[in-house]
């Protein structure tokens, strides 16, 4: 038994993969299709990647890439579709809906609004059986009209399922055709010793704590280079020290701007003036960094500023697509941090990116690696920042060890970890689901 399946994404995560990809493509124009085979050929998030192993199943696939403004737009028009202004992103989304005729209908991401997913199945009538990809905990089950949540981590899985929903666990994978790419290339030339590719946790709240004084030590105490997305704008924690009483404010404040030196100048001072105001402040700025650092409590821990501001030199602007896996494949070691919300377990996107493209990954742990890893084997784990500065040295130093470890977690990733290993198991679902 064969189905069609179509999978709505958010394939331009990042405003400035949007604002990128829009300004190019306005320049350059052409027909919806020639549009959004550009996108997927510039690999950005999971590409076309579930159609194209969901048609090696033999199954009619397609892609719809939800959050592309310019795509949807052009689909609309070619369609002969009238838009409200308000409601456009609902309206092309139903309409393609209606024109794929899908029976399976994969959602990656929780963004579709209840009443949305109620049209749907009033205006659908060939959807038989709709899931949502959830790589991060959302918000309660009244906002989900999903048959099936795909919980990216046992923590998440868990979560929804006390809360009724059902739910299976289903991890990130890698597109292995990234590997077919020319300039993505596995054990490539390395051009960069250690590095870092992501968001640096600066501006996303308490939930990336952790990941951005790591990365702040790292810079510190390493070589690390970074190519980061940070939130810039005004950041909303200052709403929140503005709604605080003004002596707890201004205290959260100095901890947050005293968590911004080094965690030796926090001892000396805390040392220097142990009786006085300024000693009492290091000292509880210290434990609190060490806090974060070991992912504990941190939600006052406040960010004082963006990385990129305080290391210029080796803070870039954010990669995605091909550019990132190229950075990635060139690397000699690259780090992972998940963020606070994984709690103690492990699974991002990055996991299956880095060691798909042959990279040695230096990354957290967490107590269902070994379901996706094996430690110290396949990837390499750490559990403080110490730990991980000194891991970190050991990896670059001896390259043998690091080859045979990078090597390792690759073969590891083709065999368990590809797009197409999740799509068979999607599959097995759907078929329980459809018949």
């Amino acid at each position: 038994m064969n189905y069609r399946f179509l999978r709505v994404a958010a394939g331009l995560v990042y405003p400035p993969m949007r604002a990128a990809f829009a300004q190019k493509m306005a320049a350059v124009g052409g027909s919806y299709r020639d549009l959004q085979q550009h996108l997927f050929a510039q690999r950005y998030h999971y590409s076309d990647s579930f159609s194209r192993a969901m048609a090696r199943l033999g199954n009619e696939a397609s892609e719809v890439v939800f959050d592309s403004e310019l795509l949807q737009k052009t689909w609309a028009a070619e369609h002969g579709l009238a838009l409200d202004a308000a409601r456009w992103k609902y309206q092309v989304l139903l309409a393609q809906i209606r024109h794929y005729r899908p029976d399976l209908i994969l959602f990656h991401g929780t963004d579709l609004p209840l009443e949305v997913h109620r049209q749907l199945r009033q205006e659908s009538p060939t959807v038989r059986f709709t899931a949502a990809f959830s790589g991060f905990p959302a918000v309660g089950p009244e906002n989900f009209g999903v048959d099936m949540m795909l919980a990216g981590t046992p923590e998440i899985a868990a979560l929804y399922a006390a809360q009724g929903i059902k739910t299976r666990l289903f991890y990130h994978a890698f597109d292995d055709g990234v590997l077919a790419v020319p300039g993505v290339k596995a054990g490539g030339d390395p051009g960069y010793r250690f590095t870092f590719v992501g968001s640096s946790g600066y501006g996303y709240g308490p939930n990336h704590a952790t990941r951005y004084w790591t990365l702040l030590e790292l810079l510190r105490q390493t070589d690390i280079e970074l190519w980061i997305y940070e939130h810039t704008r005004k950041s909303s924690v200052f709403g929140r020290l503005r709604r605080q009483n003004p002596k707890v404010a201004l205290r959260d404040l100095l901890l947050s701007l005293l968590g911004g030196l080094g965690a030796g100048t926090l001892r000396q001072l805390a040392a220097a003036a142990p009786a006085g105001k300024l000693g009492n402040l290091a000292a509880a700025a210290r434990d609190r960094k060490q806090q974060a650092l070991a992912g504990g409590p941190a939600a006052r821990l406040i960010p004082p500023r963006p990385l990129g501001q305080a290391f210029p030199q080796r803070c870039h602007d954010p990669l995605f697509g091909l550019e990132m896996y190229q950075v990635l494949a060139r690397s000699q070691v690259t780090a992972n941090i998940h963020t606070d919300a994984a709690g103690h377990s492990v699974g991002n996107i990055r996991l299956f990116e880095a060691t798909g493209v042959g990279t040695c990954l230096l990354t957290n742990g967490g107590a269902n690696l070994s379901d996706l890893f094996a430690a110290d084997t396949e990837v390499v784990t750490y559990a403080s920042i110490e730990e991980c500065v000194e891991k970190a040295r050991f990896l670059l130093e001896h390259e043998t060890a690091r080859q045979h470890l990078a090597a390792a977690g690759q073969r590891r990733t083709l065999q368990d970890h590809t797009v197409f290993n999740r799509c068979q198991q999607l599959d097995e679902i759907a078929r329980q689901q459809l018949r």
